[in-house]
């Protein structure tokens, strides 16, 4: 549990879960934590929580589902003076 400990220290800034923390909430899902348990431990919603665990079971994912709609480019633009 101190390895969890630390990991919560790093992600106190953050907004999503990145893989490795999805992969903890699984785990201690399977290890008998509510939601409720395990989004007080992430700083995060229960409804959150059961997202994550649902899509796992699911699809057997973890990571986010790639979003529709056109992607950012950037290019680099020439200023002519």
């Amino acid at each position: 549990m101190y390895f969890f400990k630390i990991i919560m220290k790093k992600m106190a800034e953050k907004k999503h879960l990145i893989n490795e923390e999805r992969k903890i909430v699984i785990k201690m899902k399977n290890e008998g934590h509510t939601y409720r348990e395990i989004a007080r431990f992430f700083n995060k919603t229960s409804a959150g929580i059961f997202k994550i665990i649902t899509v796992y079971k699911n699809d057997g994912r973890l990571s986010t589902a790639p979003k529709s709609g056109r992607s950012k480019v950037t290019n680099v633009r020439i200023i002519k003076e």
